[in-house]
């Protein structure tokens, strides 16, 4: 065979291969993403003291919600999960969304209700995923059977979410039609292009990340155009929370491997900037991706601002009272910095907050 042939073939196998790994990445990121939970074994509500009775609902187009009522007569929080996990799926150490979100608050007198979003858990599949804006219109169904089917005011509703979750209840705050008063949320993309650019650069360098940075995002693009009405800009969370009105707890790890920190200062730069009386509070830590959990103290945070910006519900509830403190993993947990272990402090190094009240 000619050696200008050999060349010919070994380039466009190159290419061929370039292709395939553009398009398996960003197919693996944007259509992948399934995670069923797991009834009757080590996923099951019944192990949580007092959300035995939590019932799953249709909280609109096949969305999957978790109802729990609480006849506490609070308020309600809508909470949801990150990228490719769902409300049961377990993460690091056996915890899921409902440790670090649903049973702290559930103790603490508020209704929950967990909401699987669209490609995952068990909602229905919807491709592509689209990093919080239109998986937003999940939280925006469920708010709305709140009202529908309990009759909650606007005034009792608050969000919060981890991860892409986090970057969705900040989309749906952003709502025109829905006057959302209060959100949590941990470490949050403040776009597809800040995280993923940061991402690479964190873990193939900077002058690598540069160049498969344009390459990825082209496929990324081109596929998100191809299987949606939206484009890449449109993944903007910052915007979003420049148009909200609804009062924010934002926390984020100065260690995160997946949501560089560079996310949270594009987002608490945008929080200020709002017009209008909106409360901000920024809460860093050093720990990794949505990690405020094993912060003692940062439930009690949680709880109070909730109660803060929510008015309380008068509706009956034939729900059981709150349980007493015995919740799985709720309670900050042991861990080792060097060769000491114990419960990292809100006074110590491990992390600090700052809370911005804006003024126009």
């Amino acid at each position: 065979m000619e050696w200008w042939l050999l060349g010919v073939v070994a380039i466009s196998s190159f290419v061929a291969l370039l292709a395939l790994l553009g398009a398996l990445v960003s197919s693996l990121l944007l259509f992948c993403t399934r995670s069923f939970p797991c009834f009757g074994k080590s996923s099951n509500f019944d192990l949580y003291a007092g959300l035995e009775h939590t019932i799953a609902v249709d909280v609109g187009g096949g969305i999957r919600g978790y109802w729990t009522p609480n006849q506490a007569g609070g308020a309600v929080v809508i909470y949801t999960h990150g990228h490719s996990k769902s409300i049961l799926k377990q993460g690091e150490g056996g915890i899921n969304v409902v440790d670090r979100i649903g049973a702290p608050v559930f103790r603490a007198g508020f209704s929950i209700l967990g909401v699987d979003l669209r490609n995952h858990g068990d909602s229905p599949y919807r491709p592509p995923v689209t990093c919080g804006v239109r998986e937003s219109e999940d939280i925006l169904a469920a708010y709305d059977w709140l009202q529908r089917e309990h009759g909650y005011s606007a005034e009792s509703i608050g969000l919060a979410g981890i991860s892409m979750g986090a970057a969705t209840v900040l989309f749906a705050a952003a709502s025109n039609n829905h006057r959302v008063q209060a959100v949590v949320v941990d470490s949050p993309l403040a776009s597809f292009d800040a995280t993923f650019e940061m991402w690479l650069s964190h873990k193939i360098g900077n002058r690598l990340a540069s160049v498969s940075w344009w390459y990825l995002r082209w496929w990324f693009s081109l596929l998100i155009r191809c299987t949606s009405p939206m484009t890449l800009d449109d993944t903007d969370v910052a915007v979003a929370v420049r148009s909200s009105t609804a009062a924010i707890l934002h926390s984020h790890g100065k260690a995160d491997p997946i949501v560089p920190f560079g996310n949270a200062l594009l987002l608490a730069e945008a929080a200020r900037s709002r017009v209008g009386p909106s409360e901000y509070e920024f809460f860093e830590y050093e720990l990794g991706h949505t990690q405020a959990w094993k912060i003692s103290g940062y439930n009690n945070r949680m709880i109070e601002f909730f109660r803060r910006h929510l008015a309380p519900c008068d509706i009956e509830s034939n729900a059981p009272s709150p349980p007493s403190p015995g919740l799985r993993s709720t309670t900050p947990i042991s861990i080792t910095f060097g060769d000491e272990p114990g419960k990292i402090d809100e006074k110590s190094p491990a992390s600090r907050s700052d809370i911005y009240n804006t003024f126009g």
